[in-house]
């Protein structure tokens, strides 16, 4: 099923829950952050936003977009590479909007996958993802 003015495909996943990709731009999908973190491009963003979580000397800046995203103490993050395919992921246990930011090459616009997933049902989504 394709939604709204973002190509998206909604993958149902029995009858309580759905997992829904999407194709955007990086401004959209990360909401700006790479022009707020004056950084060139939205790999650059996500490495310095992965990187924050438990730093203790955080500026009120960092920690406000750590909210924005989600990012809490016990939220799990991951990169995963294949090839000029990278894969971050953002997972809080039981949360319907887990998130993974793919970006392949040096590309402007990002796969988001958007669901209520697990580290396994990500590890098996990537496996089926080929960049072309």
């Amino acid at each position: 099923m394709l939604a709204g003015a973002t190509p998206t495909i909604v993958f149902e996943q029995g009858e309580s829950r759905f997992d829904a990709l999407s194709y955007e731009s990086a401004d959209k999908a990360l909401s700006g952050l790479p022009a707020r973190l004056e950084v060139a491009n939205a790999r650059q963003a996500l490495d310095a936003l992965f990187s924050w979580r438990g730093s203790s000397n955080l500026s009120p800046k960092q920690q406000a977009l750590l909210q924005v995203f989600g990012i809490e103490a016990e939220t799990r993050l991951m990169q995963f590479n294949n090839g000029n395919m990278t894969a971050y992921m953002r997972l809080n246990e039981g949360a319907a909007d887990n998130t993974v930011f793919i970006i392949v090459g040096d590309s402007n616009n990002i796969y988001r996958l958007i669901g209520n997933f697990n580290e396994a049902d990500v590890q098996r989504w990537l496996s089926l993802i080929t960049a072309v």
